[in-house]
């Protein structure tokens, strides 16, 4: 079988023949002229590619080749360029549209650019519900009450505990639904558990670190321990102290923007703000803290229908919000006053602008050669600390 691929593999791969005259060698003498065969990488044919791989696939009987690409938005992440729409349109050239192909990408939504449609003609990329469906969002709840949470993140945790221990699926009703005495046995209450989900912002991935690292705190005693609102604070709170803001460099505008939030909330009380969407668009600071979860982005869908199409909505995290009750000396019970989703006030209507907070304008260099300016965070200044039209090392502050 190897043999097979070897050989498929050396049919497609374009070889030269390249002359090499060395002339006079060290002792003067003169050299033979050698031929080597060397192998093209010049020319890059993606119907060759193509071709090559569906060849390799058959030969190994593979009934279908998953393609999984994972942090798509990285590739447009510093710098505003049309790379995203390029790397698709190969892709799509060399995957798309085979039986025995298919392709799996992950991405943060708000910055996935997927076909370009400024210029018709010259269109690139993979269009939403013509080349590619869109799947599962892990990142953001896609759930739309609070009870349709609660009953997600309940079935959530008791699969991912019966995966380890059988014996516990036993509990699960004969209706399919999981039993709340499984909620009772390790959080002791529901308001417990809601504090949890809360604590997650209705991701998964959070919810099982979270559960991880309070499980641990308690050495996985369920008979005498429970995870309680107290607990789940700490760890939420830990995770935002120790972990969530050590991602954010303090020189950054990002680190600039999460202290004007910070502020908004010592001088507010408040975890629900509000964002422009040309801010939001223009903003590289607040797409940083939303990748971070340092604040959570509330899907459209879940927005007051009167700033839904003029803002976006932003719920401050839960660990940073802890930190900040603990600060101001307040109960911690307050915690469980908080609702599993960002709520609207009752008054949200007529105290809108109080909500909005404005971003952080990245400051710009310019370039004492050319003239030019550029972010402070263009890559090339950041990793040769040279203007990135140029490559002169004078710069200033625009």
């Amino acid at each position: 079988m190897g043999g097979k691929v070897t050989g498929a593999i050396k049919d497609f791969v374009p070889n030269i023949d390249v002359g090499i005259d060395i002339g006079a060698g060290k002792g003067g003498k003169e050299e033979k002229k050698t031929i080597q065969e060397v192998q093209s990488i010049l020319a890059i044919d993606l119907a060759e590619i193509r071709k090559l791989i569906l060849s390799i696939v058959g030969v190994l009987q593979i009934k279908t080749l998953y393609i999984i690409v994972d942090e798509w938005m990285e590739l447009d992440k510093n710098t505003p360029s049309s790379i995203q729409a390029i790397f698709a349109q190969l892709l799509k050239e060399v995957f798309f549209n085979h039986k025995l192909m298919a392709v799996k990408i992950a991405s943060i939504w708000h910055q996935t650019t997927l076909y370009d449609k400024k210029d018709m003609e010259k269109s690139k990329g993979i269009e939403l519900g013509h080349d590619i469906q869109l799947g599962a969002n892990l990142d953001t709840t896609f759930l739309s009450g609070e009870k349709e949470i609660f009953e997600f993140c309940k079935e959530l945790l008791f699969k991912r505990l019966v995966y380890i221990h059988k014996p516990l699926g036993a509990i699960k009703l004969e209706s399919g639904l999981v039993d709340n005495l499984f909620i009772i046995e390790i959080f002791d209450n529901i308001p417990n558990f809601k504090a949890f989900i809360a604590a997650s912002h209705g991701i998964p991935r959070d919810l099982m670190k979270i559960f991880q690292k309070c499980s641990l705190r308690i050495k996985r005693d369920f008979e005498k321990e429970c995870i309680d609102y107290t607990l789940i604070s700490e760890v939420a709170k830990d995770l935002y102290r120790l972990h969530k803001r050590k991602t954010i460099d303090p020189n950054s505008t990002a680190q600039m923007m999460l202290r004007r939030i910070n502020e908004y909330l010592e001088n507010t009380g408040k975890r629900l703000f509000l964002v422009k969407n040309d801010d939001v668009v223009k903003s590289r600071a607040l797409r940083k803290l939303v990748d971070e979860e340092l604040v959570h982005q509330i899907p459209s869908g879940m927005t007051h229908r009167s700033i839904r199409d003029t803002h976006k909505a932003y719920h401050i995290d839960y660990g940073n919000y802890v930190d900040w009750i603990e600060a101001q000396k307040k109960a911690l019970t307050d915690i469980l006053d908080e609702s599993i989703l960002a709520e609207f006030p009752d008054d949200f209507m007529s105290d809108v602008e109080s909500y909005v907070i404005p971003v952080v304008e990245e400051s710009e260099y310019q370039c004492d050669s050319c003239q030019k300016t550029f972010p402070r965070s263009n890559p090339v200044y950041t990793k040769l600390g040279g203007c990135p039209y140029c490559g002169e090392k004078n710069v200033s502050l625009a």
